[in-house]
């Protein structure tokens, strides 16, 4: 309520008392007005108070702080946690490398990862399938994680890799059947499985690779499996190599050797004879000039390369 809205002789007495008679109605309105603005400014001023601003701002801080707070001893009890499941999987590497079977159990159930990695980049599931613990395989397997073919990256084995090269096939089988993938390659050198079992002379690994679609890649030198299997004298598995589709005469980009070439060379009469029968040119010298037939006179069985 401003002045005008006043009582005549109580506005009077107002007037007075502020000094403020003998003003007209209009300049008595503008007085009145200037009043309510500059009350409005305290107003204004007395609500923007820092005072007043934390006042108002106090619930808010309280709720930030709290859940700081909260969020701080959670972070706490994730490390804490992170911690424990650390101890409890590196007791669960040790156990799967040794095979303890009954320790892997109880580990699993007390919450050890199956696929934790460790700092040398092996998992439980890895030292399990290099040393043949199949069982502990199986069970490592059943407990999930990341899959068989988990690692720490491309450049270390994966479980398949590493049970071929060491011949352990009832693993491999474990393995395959949980969908581990035949042809994942170690780069470098670009090793898979199925070149492991051909360097090896695993027949009954290579046959198990194939049937589950293992392909006939090169490594990444340029080596091909039939390539490998000759050099070293791998009949049966030159055999499975040739019935999978691979081809007798593509040769080695490093040396240009073929495979009939270094499978005389390396005095591997049989292996020489099969890819012969498999229709290999024995006519591609080495670039050294040295032929397939020289190279098999040197162990004594060029009869079985025709002479050009």
């Amino acid at each position: 309520m401003h002045l005008l809205e006043l009582p005549r002789d109580v506005a009077a007495h107002a007037l007075q008392w502020l000094g403020l008679t003998g003003m007209s109605s209009v300049e008595l309105a503008c007085t009145s007005a200037l009043h309510l603005v500059r009350h409005a400014a305290c107003e204004v001023a007395r609500k923007n108070h820092p005072r007043q601003q934390h006042a108002r701002l106090g619930p808010v801080r309280r709720a930030r702080r709290k859940t700081r707070r909260t969020y701080a001893s959670s972070c706490a009890d994730l490390r804490e946690l992170r911690r424990a499941q650390r101890k409890l999987s590196v007791r669960l590497a040790r156990a799967a490398n040794d095979g303890e079977l009954s320790a892997v159990h109880r580990l699993l159930q007390a919450g050890a990862c199956a696929s934790w990695v460790l700092p040398s980049g092996s998992t439980p599931l890895v030292l399990a399938a290099q040393h043949g613990h199949c069982d502990v395989v199986a069970a490592l397997l059943q407990a999930g994680g990341r899959g068989p073919d988990h690692t720490k990256g491309p450049d270390h084995p994966t479980a398949l890799l590493l049970a071929t090269h060491w011949g352990h096939t009832d693993t491999m089988a474990a393995l395959l059947a949980h969908g581990a993938d035949p042809n994942v390659a170690v780069a470098p050198p670009g090793v898979t499985p199925l070149f492991a079992a051909a360097q090896c002379n695993d027949a009954e690994a290579a046959k198990l690779l194939l049937e589950c679609g293992a392909k006939l890649l090169r490594s990444t030198c340029g080596a091909t499996m039939l390539f490998v299997t000759a050099q070293n004298g791998c009949l049966e598995t030159a055999r499975l190599l040739l019935e999978a589709g691979a081809h007798a005469d593509i040769d080695a980009p490093w040396h240009g050797a073929t495979p009939v070439f270094v499978a005389a060379l390396g005095g591997h009469r049989e292996v020489a004879q099969l890819l012969l029968d498999a229709g290999a040119d024995y006519t591609v010298n080495h670039p050294s000039g040295l032929s397939t037939r020289e190279a098999a006179a040197a162990h004594g069985f060029e009869a079985i390369v025709p002479a050009l």
